[in-house]
């Protein structure tokens, strides 16, 4: 996606297909490999970083699937910036998700994949908010001026580490039921 041309508005939900990967210009890489060959190369993404508006807040701006990727994007508006429901095998990566009426980023049901980099301010519910988190990584994440930063129901395993969580209404961080996994490294700063 280049967002050379300005911002894309969109009124209605961009839903992914199993396996697909949705990358910003201006830099965003992906690993890939020869189908010939089998060589490995990272792949370069060309154009600007894009700005993509949801103009519609009852609807998600992105719906993942299993094993897709949202990356180098900047994502404003809409009901929730990225929704998933159940999916496995996903990658969220160098995403500035701001302004939702619900959740940057709202997984519901049971989930694995990993979130990665990714920054969640100003949403009207969670920054992160996540039902089931069965396994993968969720690190390096900032959420700020949320309600709650970062709020899991069910940790069940994988690791949660490296994260920032400041100035929300309510918690930075929340676990609502520990099963088992990793929680480490993590700030919270400025929360109510």
């Amino acid at each position: 996606v280049d967002g050379s041309a300005g911002v894309i508005s969109e009124g209605d939900t961009t839903v992914l297909s199993s396996g697909q990967v949705v990358m910003g210009g201006g830099g965003s890489t992906l690993n890939v490999v020869g189908r010939n060959t089998g060589a490995q190369a990272q792949f370069s993404t060309p154009g600007t970083r894009p700005l993509v508006n949801g103009t519609n807040v009852g609807n998600d701006v992105f719906q993942i699937a299993n094993d897709s990727t949202l990356t180098g994007l900047d994502i404003t508006g809409g009901e929730d910036g990225v929704f998933g429901d159940s999916v496995t095998g996903f990658t969220l990566r160098d995403l500035n998700i701001s302004g939702a009426t619900g959740n940057g980023v709202f997984l519901d049901g049971t989930n694995s994949g990993d979130i990665l980099n990714v920054v969640s301010n100003f949403s009207g519910d969670d920054g992160f908010r996540v039902f089931s988190f069965t396994g993968g990584t969720i690190s390096g994440n900032t959420a700020s001026e949320n309600d709650f930063g970062f709020f899991v129901g069910n940790f069940n395993g994988g690791t949660i580490s490296g994260n920032t969580a400041s100035e929300n209404g309510d918690a930075g961080f929340v676990v609502d039921t520990f099963n088992g996994g990793t929680i480490s490294g993590n700030t919270a700063s400025g929360n109510s």
